[in-house]
């Protein structure tokens, strides 16, 4: 089972309508172990599952169940594909690389990626840090040998 499994997305919606439909006025209160058990969902889809829910928006966790104490869920908005195709592709990126990630996968997350950074002109940000570290080179080599350098004068002193 892996984020790039095509059943996911039906997996998703299966969960989302259970919830929907167990739930009452926009609230699931329940067990979500149980859950994967009525839904013959595996266990290893579980996490993913409800975090793709909450990162998409379409549930909000009011209260993580423990022992006796059941999970309560209110119920946002019903998944989207296009929602969860970009998510899925934030997911992606956010996965850490591995010895088995394919070429085109660390393709499509350079990419993404790209996407997401703002256009940076380096050259100039390079020349600017160029210049200020010069400024400051040159205001230590003035210290070190003994000349002072100008300082900024304090209105509020009193002589």
């Amino acid at each position: 089972m892996s984020m790039d499994d095509p059943k996911l997305f039906q997996h998703l919606t299966d969960l989302y309508n259970y919830l929907n439909e167990e739930g009452e006025e926009g609230t699931y209160s329940g067990s979500q172990r149980r859950t994967f058990e009525k839904l013959k969902l595996s266990p290893a889809y579980n996490p993913i599952l409800y975090r793709a829910l909450r990162e998409m928006g379409c549930i909000e966790v009011v209260q993580r169940g423990h022992g006796r104490k059941p999970t309560i869920l209110k119920l946002v908005r019903n998944p989207q594909i296009a929602q969860f195709r970009e998510w899925n592709q934030t997911a992606m990126v956010d996965r850490p690389l591995t010895a088995r990630v394919s070429l085109s996968t660390i393709e499509q997350r350079l990419n993404l990626l790209e996407r997401r950074l703002p256009t940076i002109d380096l050259v100039a940000w390079v020349i600017g840090i160029e210049g200020r570290l010069a400024d400051i080179e040159s205001r230590l080599e003035d210290m070190t040998s003994g000349k002072t350098t100008k300082r900024r004068s304090n209105s509020n002193t009193v002589d």
